[in-house]
């Protein structure tokens, strides 16, 4: 349903399960903030629109991870 953010090939290293985890939180707790965000900046403000660049980032690494 939430669809695949990462992939770990097996074998896989634990060091290698950490970063995919760490990277999904990540985006994850950026989702959440960038509502509260929006609320104190607005829509079209500089921090919005840095918090949406990082989670764009963080959700190509995984992409990229993926694909």
């Amino acid at each position: 349903k939430l669809g695949i953010h990462d992939f770990v090939d097996k074998p896989f290293k634990k060091s290698e399960v950490e970063l995919a985890v760490h990277r999904v939180l990540e985006i994850s707790v950026r989702e959440n903030d960038l509502g509260s965000i929006i609320k104190k900046f607005g829509e079209d403000s500089r921090e919005v629109k840095q918090q949406k660049k990082m989670i764009g980032l963080l959700q190509a690494i995984s992409a990229n991870k993926v694909g």
